[in-house]
């Protein structure tokens, strides 16, 4: 299989990068710097950009640097902990008929 194969059975998930817990995480802008730039690698690439939010209405929105890198993506509302326990972001996986996923974001080992 090729890169480009590769990259047309992938989505990236970015996930729960929101106002009321990320302030809390260590290297705060380094690490939005960096999934800045992996969103806009993404787009460059035509490769689908999932974006979830834990709970909203107790974790805020998604931060405002990170929802303008991914402006136009409606980001998906989620109340467990793990993605795919979400029968939306479920969904949407399924619908992109990808096979891997690339995360970023915060506890992404628990998501």
């Amino acid at each position: 299989m090729n890169h480009m194969q590769s990259l047309r059975d992938t989505a990236l998930m970015v996930v729960d990068i929101q106002t009321n817990h990320y302030p809390h995480c260590l290297e705060q802008e380094k690490t939005l710097d960096v999934m800045v730039r992996v969103v806009e690698a993404a787009k460059i690439l035509e490769v689908p950009i999932i974006v979830t939010e834990h709970y909203p209405k107790v974790f805020g929105p998604t931060v405002e640097r990170l929802a303008k890198a991914t402006e136009g993506i409606e980001p998906l509302c989620k109340i467990h902990f793990s993605c795919l326990a979400d029968p939306t972001i479920a969904a949407r996986v399924e619908e992109l008929g990808v096979r891997n996923l690339v995360l970023v974001g915060a506890e992404t080992h628990i998501c």
